[in-house]
């Protein structure tokens, strides 16, 4: 599974991927062991898939401390699911893995 993300950023190193919660508001991919680095090249790589997040999946722009995420928020985890298989192209029973990989 690291591979895709790694694949996505080549120049991040990926050790681990998780999808993770914000007080049950929303839900965002934790990339470790640098996840702002890692957001900042995958948005410079891959503006169209930040499109689809927005408009396909109605992201939303959370903040902290006053500084906007970097890393897209979901208001489901099942549409951060759905958009995950549409930027891989993955199959039914790959995106099924997937929600058991990413806990």
């Amino acid at each position: 599974m690291l591979v895709f993300f790694q694949a996505l950023v080549p120049d991040v190193h990926v050790e681990m991927v998780s999808i993770m919660s914000i007080n049950g508001q929303g839900f965002y991919l934790c990339v470790r062991p640098d996840h702002r680095e890692w957001w900042i090249q995958f948005q410079a790589r891959h503006p169209e898939f930040i499109s689809l997040a927005h408009v396909k999946y109605n992201t939303v722009r959370k903040t902290e401390d006053g500084l906007p995420y970097l890393c897209l928020v979901f208001t489901s985890r099942k549409d951060l699911i759905r958009w995950l298989a549409d930027v891989f192209s993955l199959s039914y029973g790959v995106r099924n893995l997937i929600q058991l990989v990413l806990v």
